[in-house]
Order: C-alpha cells, then sequence, then structure tokens
C-alpha cells in the first residue's frame, strides 16, 4: 500500500480516510506478527500525513511505550470539530470486527442540516476512560479553534462523568 504514496502529491480528505481505513482493514485481518504491522502502519500514517494537507495523527502508548491505539482526523474532521463542537458524542462501536478485538471509537456532532458529521476516529485496544481521553485531548489539541470551555455537552458512557 505504500508504493502509492511515494510520488509527491497531494491528496484529498476523502482519499485519506479511505487509505487509512484500508490499512487498518489490512493490518487487523492479518494473522500473523503485529510487531510488523505497526511499524507497517506506522510509516504508512506519516506518508499519508505528508501527502493529506491536514490529516493528523497519534499512537495511544501504554506504559511501556507500545501502541495501543490509533487516532486521526482530517482537515474536515477539523472543520467538523470548528463548526459543530459544542455537543460532543463519544461513543464505541464493540463488535468484534477486527482479529485484534480493537473496537472503532469516534468523536460525532450533529451540523447545521441535522446530519451526523465526525470529529476523529480511533481504534484502540479496549474501551475505556484512559483511551476516550486520549481522544479528547487528541481533539482539543488538534483544533486551536474550539478550547475546552466552548464545548457545552459530552454525551457518552457512564464512566466519562467522573472528573477528568
Amino acid at each position: 500500500m505504500i508504493e502509492g504514496l511515494d510520488n509527491e502529491y497531494e491528496i484529498g480528505d476523502d482519499e485519506a480516510t479511505k487509505l487509512a481505513t484500508d490499512l487498518w482493514m489490512e493490518v487487523l485481518r492479518d494473522t500473523g506478527s503485529h510487531t510488523d504491522a505497526i511499524i507497517t502502519m506506522r510509516q504508512y500514517m506519516e506518508l499519508i500525513s505528508k501527502h493529506a494537507k491536514g490529516f493528523v495523527y497519534a499512537f495511544a502508548l501504554d506504559d511501556k511505550q507500545k501502541a495501543n491505539g490509533l487516532v486521526w482526523m482530517t482537515a474536515t474532521m477539523r472543520r467538523n470539530v470548528e463548526l459543530y463542537g459544542f455537543f460532543w458524542a463519544l461513543d464505541t462501536m464493540m463488535r468484534a470486527l477486527n482479529t485484534w478485538l480493537w473496537p472503532y471509537m469516534a468523536v460525532s456532532f450533529y451540523n447545521k442540516f441535522r446530519k451526523i458529521c465526525v470529529g476523529c476516529e480511533a481504534i484502540m485496544c479496549g474501551e475505556r476512560k484512559d483511551a476516550y481521553m486520549f481522544m479528547i485531548n487528541f481533539v482539543l489539541r488538534n483544533t486551536p479553534l474550539r478550547p475546552a470551555d466552548s464545548v457545552l455537552i459530552f454525551t457518552g458512557d457512564v464512566f466519562l462523568l467522573r472528573k477528568w
């Protein structure tokens, strides 16, 4: 999958999202060594970020500096946060859709047409408070036009009610 991105050209949000999603699906279907897949995934995400204007990502690391999740945001997702990010909905899809059994997570909003739009996407090794906190901090860090005190409402699971 890396071969196509070595050329010097810019890709749009839709293509960047598709490339990142395709890579995750390839990695998660892999039944071999996941260590090699993580290295390839890190390199691939860096290539996408070089070619897709506004694409950012971050790996969530555990105490031993091993990746236990990945969050990404396109320029369109950033704009969604800026425009509609006063009400955040955080949720996790818990169905086992991949070999690692890592759930898909997202921060989403309602846009002006009352349609759901996405602020960031993630694949984390579990639905945990630290995974949600990593996503929230990632979005706030990468969306300076949406300060934390401008977020009026969070919806999510009960354990998010505790003070962070």
